[in-house]
């Protein structure tokens, strides 16, 4: 395993959002999938930065 550090399924959320992402599923269906009420609170979640949070918030207008 991995010593001195501690991984649970939280980490494990956040990343499988993040590569998810990565990977060009949509904002969308990750928020669906995480459970999340808002586009911007799963990007902040799985860290995305404010450029992308402005991208996902006129995807989600349109």
């Amino acid at each position: 395993g991995l010593e001195g550090e501690r991984y649970g399924t939280h980490s494990l959320r956040k990343t499988w959002g993040y590569q998810a992402r990565m990977q060009g599923v949509s904002i969308s269906q990750i928020q669906n999938k995480l459970g999340h009420k808002s586009p911007a609170i799963t990007s902040r979640y799985i860290g995305i930065d404010q450029e992308e949070i402005n991208i996902v918030e006129k995807e989600v207008c349109i």
